[in-house]
């Protein structure tokens, strides 16, 4: 079976993102959809003629995988399948089908009521032709599964533009499409009628509620003014670090990895959240370097980390 991870989706609140080429180039293509972010899970299905097999945001999941009851849940997935080997499956060529989506619902995530257990929308898809990886379309994805006669299985879609700018100024903080009386994690934004890696660029940006951002909104950018002395310096770095540590980013960290089954394995889950943290750091100030010694002192949270973790998986509790 063969996977490709999914293509990270970039931000677009910071203005230095802004300047990326991937941000500059997609003022050039005409047709983009904003869909609802939805707050679940990611995860793939890729199927071939003979097998299929789930996977998470980071890697394959073997068959006996507890990854949130997917594998237990598979009935819901059944018409796709063999829709897919049935009609698409070494039809031009093609040896596997993957679609990508989000897998949501209050025994997963549950911070946003969405009216079920379990469900699932798909946002993605790609063909492997002769062992290349061809991506598709969103324009695509939606004609596949029409023709399926699983349109409802298609993320949210909230209006199509003519210009990126358009899509860009889409509000984050609707209503969901699944509960009016929940609020929406945010948007996404992806090209119509091309696939999201036109031409080498990674052309698809989240826009997220600012009740679901991973970082406060502001203060994230070390001033130009920060303190020369190094003592000052160090303290002034790990604060704005800070303004990362965040329940949204351990929400998105447990999404990937799967639900803990109690606090023991907080381990894992807050180096995985540091890392993150650390990791999106280091994309808004992108000129800054470190010493191993000086990130350790930045990233060094204390006790923080545990207790957000703690937190969320008391909460969690009730979607057991």
């Amino acid at each position: 079976m063969e996977w490709h991870k999914w293509t990270e989706i970039e931000n677009l609140e910071t203005e230095k993102r802004k300047e990326s080429k991937s941000f500059q180039y997609a003022n050039s293509i005409k047709e983009w959809v904003v869909t609802e972010k939805i707050d679940g899970t990611n995860f793939g299905l890729n199927i071939t003629r003979d097998d299929w097999q789930f996977n998470s945001r980071n890697n394959l999941l073997g068959k006996m995988s507890s990854f949130y009851n997917i594998y237990a849940n598979v009935d819901m997935f059944k018409p796709l399948i063999e829709h897919t080997q049935k009609e698409l499956v070494e039809q031009n060529g093609i040896q596997q089908v993957s679609f990508q989506g989000e897998y949501f619902g209050q025994k997963v995530m549950n911070r946003i009521d969405y009216k079920c257990l379990y469900d699932y929308r798909l946002f993605g898809m790609y063909y492997v032709i002769d062992g290349n990886k061809v991506t598709q379309s969103f324009k695509h994805i939606e004609e596949i599964l029409k023709q399926f006669g699983l349109e409802d299985r298609v993320v949210p879609v909230l209006g199509t533009f003519t210009t990126f700018e358009k899509a860009t100024q889409y509000k984050n903080d609707n209503s969901s499409t699944f509960n009016e009386n929940a609020s929406m994690e945010g948007i996404v934004i992806m090209p119509y009628s091309v696939p999201h890696n036109f031409e080498g660029y990674d052309l698809i940006f989240k826009n997220k509620n600012e009740k679901f951002c991973e970082k406060m909104k502001r203060g994230h950018n070390v001033p130009e003014d920060i303190p020369s002395e190094e003592i000052q310096r160090m303290k002034t770095l790990k604060e704005i670090f800070k303004k990362y540590i965040t329940e949204s980013r351990m929400y998105s960290v447990i999404s990937k990895i799967g639900k803990p089954s109690s606090e023991k394995e907080y381990g894992k889950y807050v180096n995985s959240f540091i890392e993150d943290a650390w990791k999106d750091f280091m994309k808004d100030n992108e000129g800054l370097t470190f010493t191993d010694k000086e990130r350790k002192f930045i990233t060094n949270i204390g006790s923080e980390g545990f207790i957000i973790f703690s937190v969320i998986v008391e909460k969690m509790k009730n979607t057991a």
